[in-house]
Parts: structure tokens; C-alpha cells; sequence
């Protein structure tokens, strides 16, 4: 099984990922090629890194790429903005929320939680903190210590006065992991910065799906792949891996017949 395959079967297995795109609505009167093949299609471009629809649109060209997404021919980049349009927006969020739901149950978030709580909101009680730590860095061939010295100041919520201050210390630091894994990530890798259609309601899903796409990715990385966990390969050389393991003469079986 390779690493495609991996993926595909923990998708399957842990989030009944077919049957959540079957239960998504539009509004397309005469579809000539099923949403759940196009919505597979678009969530395999975000596994891939794929920069936009016309992107994707080449990416149907191959024959085991059409396999997976359960696609008869090649399409054109026009058939994703028309299926994004006419999605519908309260499904996706409804089918990203449940898959959100399925990590929690699984136990998968407990490190978004300190002290065992969700920490989930900050904003009138102000807590500061005054942080000292050693820097090294590398002069002229020789490494040294610089010490450095910050201060931050954080407001919080009437919600959190029955948190101790070292509680809301922890999850003012957290927001820089969102602001690193998220918004930059997003932005450098996955290419949130960019329109993919000019439709509002089709730039609404697209988001949604990339969100949903996002989150599955990072669902499989740390739990199937050792060597992303121990820090030997990146995310990126990942996302490649699954391109690249459609290259591979298989069949695909399990997850065509699955769900």
C-alpha cells in the first residue's frame, strides 16, 4: 500500500469521507458528472498542492487521477467554477464541522486543551508576562548565546476570570501556533491567497474545501507517516509523495469500491 493508499483508507475508514460528499446539496438541474467525483477532485487538488482550477483541470488528464475521483473523461477548468456556485455552503461547513466532531471523539485535539479544557477565547482581565531566553546564533564561524528579553501583555474575558494567569499565558502563546500553522501555511502552501473563480458563492465553497482539505491532510500526516512525525521530511515532500504515488501502476480498488 502506498502512501496514497494510506490516505485514502484512513480517510474512508475514520471519516466516512464518501458518504459525508454524497450528503452535500446543489443546485445543478441536468449534472451530467457527479458532485461527489468533483468535490474528490477538488479535495485531492488541495492534498496536491494544486494552485487553481485550471490546475486541476490538467491534473484529469491522468488517467489514475480520473480513477480515484471516479471520472469518465478529462474536464475542463469551467466545470469546477459552475459545481463551486451551485454548492451548497451549509453542507460544507455542516461536513467540516463533522469531521471536526470525529478528531475530538477520536481524542486527536487533546493538545489544543491545557489543563484538560478547551481554551478557546480571549479578550478586560490583563495578564502580563516578562519572558527571558537564550538565543544561539552563528558569527564568523562560532555559535553564542544572546540573551533575550520580552514582554507581552494580554487582555482576557469576564469568561476566563476562573483561569489562573498561567492558563491564559499558555493560550496567549497558542495563537501563534494558529497564526504559523494556519493563516501562513494556508497562505505559503496551499495557496489561500488566491481566486480561484470570481463568484462569490463559488469563492465561499472553495474556501470551505480548502479548509476541509487542509484539515484532512493534517489528520493523516502525524498519524501514518513516522517520518513526518520524527522531522525528516516536511509537510511539502509529503503532498509530493501523494502526487507521485499516482504514478504507480494500482488499481485502487479498495477505495473505489469502498463507502
Amino acid at each position: 500500500m502506498n502512501r496514497l493508499e494510506q490516505a485514502l483508507h484512513c480517510l474512508q475508514k475514520v471519516f466516512a469521507l464518501k458518504t459525508r460528499l454524497r450528503a452535500l446539496r446543489e443546485q445543478r438541474p441536468f449534472a451530467r458528472i457527479d458532485a461527489p467525483a468533483v468535490l474528490v477532485c477538488l479535495l485531492l487538488g488541495v492534498f496536491t498542492r494544486g494552485s487553481s482550477y485550471l490546475d486541476l483541470a490538467q491534473q484529469t488528464q491522468r488517467r489514475r487521477w480520473r480513477r480515484l475521483c471516479g471520472l469518465k473523461e478529462a474536464v475542463g477548468d469551467d466545470l469546477f467554477g459552475y459545481v463551486t456556485e451551485r454548492l451548497d455552503s451549509e453542507d460544507l461547513r455542516q461536513g467540516l464541522a463533522g469531521c471536526v466532531k470525529t478528531l475530538k471523539q477520536n481524542k486527536a485535539l487533546q493538545s489544543c486543551k491545557i489543563n484538560g479544557r478547551l481554551f478557546l477565547s480571549l479578550a478586560v482581565r490583563v495578564v502580563r508576562s516578562e519572558e527571558q531566553w537564550t538565543e544561539t546564533r552563528q558569527r564568523g564561524g562560532r555559535r553564542r548565546g544572546q540573551v533575550r528579553q520580552s514582554l507581552w501583555v494580554r487582555a482576557a474575558s469576564g469568561k476566563l476570570d476562573g483561569y489562573p494567569a498561567g492558563m491564559i499565558y499558555q493560550g496567549g502563546h497558542r495563537r501563534w501556533g494558529i497564526e504559523n500553522k494556519a493563516f501562513n501555511e494556508l497562505t505559503q502552501s496551499y495557496h489561500l491567497d488566491h481566486c480561484y473563480h470570481h463568484e462569490g458563492a463559488s469563492m465561499l465553497a472553495q474556501r470551505l474545501i480548502l479548509l476541509w482539505g487542509f484539515l484532512l491532510f493534517n489528520a493523516f500526516a502525524p498519524l501514518q507517516s513516522k517520518l513526518l512525525a520524527l522531522g525528516k521530511i516536511t509537510t511539502k515532500a509529503l503532498a509530493r509523495q501523494l502526487n507521485l504515488a499516482l504514478e504507480e501502476d494500482r488499481t485502487w480498488e479498495q477505495w473505489c469500491q469502498s463507502g
